[in-house]
Protein backbone atom coordinates (compact mmCIF):
# COMPACT_ATOMS: atom_id res chain seq x y z
CA UNK A 1 0.00 0.00 0.00
CA UNK A 2 1.21 3.41 -0.96
CA UNK A 3 2.17 5.64 2.29
CA UNK A 4 0.17 7.91 3.84
CA UNK A 5 -2.47 8.18 6.26
CA UNK A 6 -4.61 5.20 6.54
CA UNK A 7 -7.66 6.99 8.35
CA UNK A 8 -8.20 9.87 5.05
CA UNK A 9 -10.52 9.86 2.93
CA UNK A 10 -11.48 10.52 -0.77
CA UNK A 11 -14.87 12.45 -0.86
CA UNK A 12 -16.65 12.48 -4.45
CA UNK A 13 -17.54 16.21 -4.36
CA UNK A 14 -19.86 18.13 -7.15
CA UNK A 15 -20.62 21.37 -4.94
CA UNK A 16 -24.32 20.23 -4.61
CA UNK A 17 -26.25 19.56 -0.95
CA UNK A 18 -25.72 15.94 -0.81
CA UNK A 19 -21.91 15.58 -1.65
CA UNK A 20 -21.02 18.45 0.08
CA UNK A 21 -22.89 17.11 3.41
CA UNK A 22 -20.88 13.57 2.86
CA UNK A 23 -17.54 16.23 2.74
CA UNK A 24 -18.74 17.96 5.74
CA UNK A 25 -19.49 14.10 7.33
CA UNK A 26 -15.81 13.01 6.69
CA UNK A 27 -14.06 15.94 7.84
CA UNK A 28 -15.64 15.34 11.53
CA UNK A 29 -14.68 11.57 11.08
CA UNK A 30 -11.06 11.88 9.44
CA UNK A 31 -7.98 13.63 9.95
CA UNK A 32 -7.65 14.52 6.14
CA UNK A 33 -10.15 14.24 3.36
CA UNK A 34 -9.61 14.43 -0.16
CA UNK A 35 -12.25 16.66 -2.45
CA UNK A 36 -12.84 15.02 -5.86
CA UNK A 37 -14.42 17.18 -8.34
CA UNK A 38 -15.27 16.15 -11.83
CA UNK A 39 -15.85 18.45 -15.23
CA UNK A 40 -17.22 16.41 -17.72
CA UNK A 41 -19.07 18.61 -19.81
CA UNK A 42 -22.26 19.36 -17.83
CA UNK A 43 -24.34 22.36 -18.58
CA UNK A 44 -23.49 23.94 -14.82
CA UNK A 45 -19.62 22.89 -14.94
CA UNK A 46 -19.00 26.63 -14.32
CA UNK A 47 -21.24 27.13 -11.05
CA UNK A 48 -20.31 23.80 -9.52
CA UNK A 49 -16.65 25.20 -9.76
CA UNK A 50 -17.27 27.94 -8.26
CA UNK A 51 -19.36 26.15 -5.68
CA UNK A 52 -16.70 23.80 -4.45
CA UNK A 53 -13.57 26.15 -3.94
CA UNK A 54 -16.06 28.32 -1.93
CA UNK A 55 -17.47 25.21 -0.15
CA UNK A 56 -13.60 23.80 0.51
CA UNK A 57 -12.36 27.18 1.87
CA UNK A 58 -15.50 27.38 4.19
CA UNK A 59 -14.80 24.44 5.79
CA UNK A 60 -11.12 24.44 5.82
CA UNK A 61 -11.69 27.69 7.96
CA UNK A 62 -13.37 25.92 10.44
CA UNK A 63 -10.25 23.65 11.08
CA UNK A 64 -6.36 24.81 12.89
CA UNK A 65 -5.15 21.74 12.89
CA UNK A 66 -1.30 21.24 14.61
CA UNK A 67 0.72 22.69 17.15
CA UNK A 68 0.19 25.99 17.72
CA UNK A 69 -3.16 25.80 16.37
CA UNK A 70 -0.73 26.02 12.46
CA UNK A 71 -3.60 26.19 9.73
CA UNK A 72 -3.22 22.71 7.46
CA UNK A 73 -5.91 21.82 5.23
CA UNK A 74 -8.82 19.92 6.48
CA UNK A 75 -9.91 19.64 2.78
CA UNK A 76 -7.54 19.15 -0.48
CA UNK A 77 -8.83 19.45 -3.86
CA UNK A 78 -8.76 17.76 -6.71
CA UNK A 79 -9.93 18.29 -9.81
CA UNK A 80 -10.01 16.05 -13.21
CA UNK A 81 -11.24 17.10 -16.49
CA UNK A 82 -12.83 13.67 -18.26
CA UNK A 83 -15.08 14.88 -21.42
CA UNK A 84 -16.10 11.69 -21.64
CA UNK A 85 -19.58 11.10 -22.13
CA UNK A 86 -20.33 13.05 -25.10
CA UNK A 87 -24.02 14.57 -25.42
CA UNK A 88 -26.00 11.58 -23.90
CA UNK A 89 -27.89 13.35 -21.64
CA UNK A 90 -30.10 16.61 -21.02
CA UNK A 91 -27.13 17.99 -18.17
CA UNK A 92 -24.86 17.60 -20.40
CA UNK A 93 -23.81 20.83 -23.01
CA UNK A 94 -25.27 19.56 -26.29
CA UNK A 95 -27.75 17.34 -24.49
CA UNK A 96 -31.52 16.74 -25.34
CA UNK A 97 -34.32 15.87 -23.54
CA UNK A 98 -36.21 17.35 -20.40
CA UNK A 99 -34.40 18.59 -17.42
CA UNK A 100 -36.84 16.94 -15.09
CA UNK A 101 -37.40 13.59 -16.58
CA UNK A 102 -35.14 11.32 -15.16
CA UNK A 103 -34.19 8.92 -18.11
CA UNK A 104 -33.26 12.24 -19.75
CA UNK A 105 -30.81 12.87 -16.62
CA UNK A 106 -29.23 9.86 -17.01
CA UNK A 107 -25.10 9.91 -17.76
CA UNK A 108 -24.34 6.31 -18.48
CA UNK A 109 -21.99 5.41 -16.43
CA UNK A 110 -20.87 8.25 -14.61
CA UNK A 111 -20.81 6.81 -11.18
CA UNK A 112 -19.00 3.78 -12.27
CA UNK A 113 -16.21 5.63 -14.07
CA UNK A 114 -16.10 8.23 -10.96
CA UNK A 115 -15.76 5.56 -8.26
CA UNK A 116 -13.22 3.75 -10.29
CA UNK A 117 -11.18 6.60 -10.19
CA UNK A 118 -11.54 7.52 -6.31
CA UNK A 119 -10.54 4.05 -5.47
CA UNK A 120 -7.52 4.60 -7.78
CA UNK A 121 -6.69 7.86 -6.60
CA UNK A 122 -7.39 6.57 -2.50
CA UNK A 123 -4.98 3.36 -3.37
CA UNK A 124 -2.41 5.56 -4.31
CA UNK A 125 -2.57 7.60 -1.46
CA UNK A 126 -3.05 5.35 1.35
CA UNK A 127 -6.61 6.12 1.95
CA UNK A 128 -9.03 3.63 3.10
CA UNK A 129 -12.03 5.33 2.79
CA UNK A 130 -14.54 6.23 0.04
CA UNK A 131 -17.25 9.00 0.11
CA UNK A 132 -20.87 8.88 -2.31
CA UNK A 133 -23.55 11.09 -1.82
CA UNK A 134 -26.20 8.73 -2.86
CA UNK A 135 -29.23 9.03 -1.02
CA UNK A 136 -32.98 7.97 -2.00
CA UNK A 137 -32.89 8.35 -5.53
CA UNK A 138 -34.12 6.35 -8.77
CA UNK A 139 -30.77 6.74 -10.94
CA UNK A 140 -29.70 3.43 -11.47
CA UNK A 141 -26.28 4.17 -10.58
CA UNK A 142 -27.57 5.29 -6.98
CA UNK A 143 -29.17 2.22 -5.80
CA UNK A 144 -27.92 -0.07 -3.41
CA UNK A 145 -27.82 -3.05 -5.44
CA UNK A 146 -25.30 -1.41 -7.90
CA UNK A 147 -22.80 0.53 -5.42
CA UNK A 148 -22.09 -2.79 -2.99
CA UNK A 149 -21.75 -4.93 -5.97
CA UNK A 150 -19.25 -1.42 -7.64
CA UNK A 151 -17.67 -1.47 -3.81
CA UNK A 152 -16.71 -5.23 -3.94
CA UNK A 153 -15.84 -5.05 -8.16
CA UNK A 154 -13.03 -2.51 -6.68
CA UNK A 155 -12.08 -3.79 -3.81
CA UNK A 156 -11.28 -7.13 -5.82
CA UNK A 157 -9.50 -5.07 -8.18
CA UNK A 158 -7.25 -3.73 -5.44
CA UNK A 159 -6.45 -6.49 -3.64
CA UNK A 160 -5.72 -6.78 -0.16
CA UNK A 161 -2.60 -4.75 -0.27
CA UNK A 162 -4.77 -1.33 -0.72
CA UNK A 163 -7.91 -2.04 1.39
CA UNK A 164 -10.71 0.84 0.46
CA UNK A 165 -14.17 0.78 1.32
CA UNK A 166 -17.13 2.84 0.16
CA UNK A 167 -18.69 4.69 2.72
CA UNK A 168 -22.63 5.89 1.44
CA UNK A 169 -23.80 7.82 4.53
CA UNK A 170 -26.76 9.31 2.97
CA UNK A 171 -28.38 6.05 1.42
CA UNK A 172 -31.90 6.00 1.15
CA UNK A 173 -32.46 9.19 3.03
CA UNK A 174 -34.95 11.90 1.56
CA UNK A 175 -34.16 15.01 0.53
CA UNK A 176 -35.90 16.73 4.00
CA UNK A 177 -33.46 14.10 6.32
CA UNK A 178 -30.09 15.29 4.28
CA UNK A 179 -31.00 18.65 4.16
CA UNK A 180 -32.25 18.38 8.29
CA UNK A 181 -28.55 16.84 8.59
CA UNK A 182 -26.29 19.27 6.39
CA UNK A 183 -27.76 21.97 8.96
CA UNK A 184 -26.67 19.84 11.93
CA UNK A 185 -23.71 19.62 10.56
CA UNK A 186 -23.33 23.15 9.83
CA UNK A 187 -22.94 22.72 6.33
CA UNK A 188 -23.43 26.44 4.46
CA UNK A 189 -26.70 25.15 2.64
CA UNK A 190 -27.27 28.52 0.29
CA UNK A 191 -23.49 27.74 -1.48
CA UNK A 192 -23.88 24.80 -2.59
CA UNK A 193 -25.34 24.58 -6.34
CA UNK A 194 -27.78 21.62 -7.31
CA UNK A 195 -29.62 23.12 -10.50
CA UNK A 196 -28.77 20.90 -14.08
CA UNK A 197 -28.30 24.70 -15.64
CA UNK A 198 -25.66 26.77 -15.88
CA UNK A 199 -27.44 30.14 -14.99
CA UNK A 200 -27.08 32.78 -13.30
CA UNK A 201 -29.15 31.89 -10.60
CA UNK A 202 -31.22 27.95 -10.46
CA UNK A 203 -33.92 27.28 -12.94
CA UNK A 204 -36.47 26.36 -10.48
CA UNK A 205 -37.80 23.71 -13.27
CA UNK A 206 -35.30 20.95 -13.46
CA UNK A 207 -35.52 17.53 -11.96
CA UNK A 208 -32.68 18.88 -8.80
CA UNK A 209 -33.90 22.29 -8.69
CA UNK A 210 -37.62 20.84 -7.98
CA UNK A 211 -35.52 17.95 -5.61
CA UNK A 212 -33.90 20.79 -3.56
CA UNK A 213 -37.32 23.07 -3.41
CA UNK A 214 -39.17 19.70 -2.21
CA UNK A 215 -37.53 20.54 1.34
CA UNK A 216 -36.07 24.21 1.43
Amino acid sequence: MASGAADDAVVLFSGGLDSATCLWHAAQNHLHVYALHFTYGQKNMNKEGMAVRLLQRDLNGRYLVGPDDRFQEKASMHVYAMPIFGATSAILSGGKGKMDKVQDLIVPGRNAVFLSIAYAFAAQRGARHVYLGAKRSQFPDCQPKFLALMAEALGLGLGAWSPVDLKLPLLGWSRQQTLDYARTLGVPVATTWSCYEGGTVPCGECGACLDRASAI
